[in-house]
């Protein structure tokens, strides 16, 4: 008996583990739902139509031809073109956009991560 006395162990109230866990997810899936929605909007909504998958860019309405070499459905839809039809020539824009996007994916999930990274130490040191 005198042994299970001296035995300490740590233990949180549940209203406190709860409380940490909302604390913790509920910016996390917040952000994650923005981007979410902005990816929607700038893939789906913006770059579907002005990929010129159907149809050449030149034939797209004025605001679907401007925008289409600068998202990446659009890019790739003229990459593939240019590689069937033209055996590669003009392609270098294409490609230039593609790695711009993939450069700035990377960016941003390098941006993510070291933000998530120093909020969890930040936790870790105050609590």
């Amino acid at each position: 008996m005198n042994r299970m006395a001296n035995k300490h162990v740590a233990f949180e109230p549940p209203e406190t583990v709860q409380d940490r866990f909302r604390d913790a997810i509920a910016p996390r899936t917040l952000a994650l739902g923005l981007g979410v929605l902005l990816l929607q909007l700038g893939f789906v909504i913006l770059g579907n139509p002005s990929a010129g998958g159907a149809y050449q860019p030149s034939v797209l309405p004025p605001f679907w031809r401007a925008i289409s070499s600068f998202l990446p459905n659009g890019a790739r839809t003229e990459a593939i073109r240019r590689i069937v039809y033209f055996d590669g020539h003009g392609i270098t824009h294409s490609v230039v956009v593609l790695v711009c996007w993939i450069v700035g994916g990377v960016l941003v999930t390098l941006l993510g991560a070291a933000v998530l990274h120093r909020g969890s130490r930040a936790a870790a040191t105050t609590g």
